[in-house]
């Protein structure tokens, strides 16, 4: 597959999507590449190496029509990610995701692994075409430490403090010799700096940089202004998922654009982990990998929960079967057993990948 890369947003823009993954997170990208394919049959897809564990990832790439990005500025944008975490190869890969400022795409969609698309992305990017990145979920606190650093990034820079796993970019809002040349200025404060990976850094490369920046829920008023999987309930109607908004007719609910398990490990504790379920089973081709994957997924293995997995998965099959939910259209799953994430999760992107 080849990409014009001449062409700068206008009328007829190369639209497409990038995704940061490797073997390790390999369930949260299928569900992410089966949610895509339901709803963006079309739009290309473009995955970003997390690191050359790909071997099984690979073996999606016919069926799910995506292809791996490869070229120098990975290994530039490790030995950035170095600077800030010389002792942790996770942190480090995560800045590889700056690679889909300088990709083939005029405009495109980013996102981690463990999101799934609940509509066509498509549908919100020509809203986006007048700013250089709009985002979804803020939170200052998982980016700049409080403090009078954190205060002047606000003051002078208008810092938002975005989640940036999941954001609409133009191609070449960032550079690579601008994130070079801004990694220097960043060492000297990164005491400052929340230690969440590439975050805080990314951030601070658009705060400094200017960049003209939006909120989505500010320029597409019907969608929800955050997208963490953690809010309850949502709910599916008419084909659309909503977040439930009180004294509100669902008709007026938000709707949901994508879901997020920023912080979360990928099994059975996931809030809203029938959304997940929906699309990542609805990626089996038989019914023995569904149940292969649903053995997994409520970790039947582990003896210590023997009892207590085997009513999850009871359960859960009582009422799809009982219920008529259809594969690949898992109905509404209670999720009071599934913990609080940890105070520390609030915000991450949650990489898995080690």
């Amino acid at each position: 597959m080849s990409y014009s890369r001449e062409r700068a947003i206008g009328e007829n823009p190369v639209r497409g999507i990038y995704c940061l993954a490797n073997d390790k997170v390999l369930d949260w990208t299928i569900a992410l590449c089966q949610s895509l394919r339901v709803h963006e049959p079309l739009l290309p897809l473009i995955i970003i190496p997390f690191d050359e564990r790909l071997d099984r990832l690979s073996r999606f790439a016919e069926r799910y029509r995506f292809t791996i990005l490869r070229g120098p500025s990975l290994e530039r944008l490790d030995r950035i990610g170095a600077l800030f975490y010389p002792d942790s190869p996770v942190d480090t890969h995560a800045f590889r995701k700056f690679a889909a400022f300088w990709g083939p795409f005029d405009q495109f969609v980013f996102l981690d692994s463990d999101i799934v698309a609940l509509s066509a992305l498509s549908e919100v990017m020509p809203a986006c075409a007048g700013y250089d990145l709009v985002h979804l979920d803020f939170d200052m606190d998982r980016v700049y430490e409080r403090g009078p650093f954190r205060e002047e990034m606000v003051r002078v820079h208008g810092a938002r403090g975005i989640n940036t796993g999941a954001f609409v970019a133009r191609r070449g809002a960032l550079t690579l010799d601008t994130i070079e040349r801004l990694s220097t200025d960043a060492l000297a404060v990164k005491d400052n700096f929340v230690p969440l990976a590439e975050q805080p850094f990314m951030n601070y490369c658009l705060d400094k940089t200017g960049l003209r920046m939006a909120w989505l829920a500010d320029i597409v008023p019907d969608v929800a202004g955050f997208v963490w999987a953690a809010q309850t309930p949502i709910r599916r109607a008419h084909g659309i998922y909503r977040l439930h908004a009180a004294k509100r007719p669902p008709s007026a609910w938000p709707r949901m654009p994508l879901l997020h398990w920023a912080g979360y490990r990928c099994d059975w504790r996931i809030p809203n982990r029938a959304i997940h379920l929906r699309y990542r089973l609805g990626a089996c081709q038989t019914a023995h990998e569904r149940l292969v994957y649903l053995w997994r997924f409520f970790e039947i293995e582990r003896l210590s929960h023997m009892r207590g997995a085997l009513h999850r998965l009871r359960r859960y099959l009582s009422r799809s079967l009982a219920g008529g939910d259809p594969p690949g259209e898992i109905g509404v799953i209670p999720v009071h057993m599934a913990p609080s994430p940890p105070d520390d999760a609030v915000g991450r992107r949650g990489h898995e990948v080690t």
